[in-house]
């Protein structure tokens, strides 16, 4: 019986964990943003945005582990790249954007993207 109740509890613990991990919601979009690593700036687009992070278009600079500075609709914020494969690379933030730099950011892809539409 002890054995069932500490196998259910790991279960539960598993479960919220995953829930959890990343609570962040992301919105797909295609912002362009300016990427600074060791020196060099590279011009990219965000695929997703959150407010604790992002997923670029993958770029020739940086490595998991690096830090970077991004620049995107008149916010820079320093962020962390957490992983990278050969299309995409995630980013993680130093510090939540907040609601409205959330917003404004995805206002602008929308505006932008409305105009190439026309």
């Amino acid at each position: 019986m002890i054995a069932l109740k500490i196998l259910l509890g790991s279960l539960i613990l598993i479960i919220l964990w995953r829930l959890t991990r990343r609570s962040d919601l992301r919105h797909s979009c295609r912002i362009p943003v300016q990427v600074m690593c060791l020196n060099q700036c590279k011009l990219t687009h965000m695929a997703d945005l959150g407010r604790q992070g992002c997923k670029i278009d993958v770029i020739t600079i940086g490595e998991p582990g690096m830090h970077v500075e991004l620049t995107f609709c008149g916010i820079s914020v320093p962020a962390e790249i957490i992983w990278r494969n050969s299309q995409f690379a995630g980013l993680e933030f130093e510090r939540r954007l907040s609601v409205q730099m959330l917003k404004n950011a995805l206002a602008f892809e929308d505006h932008a993207t409305l105009h190439k539409r026309i």
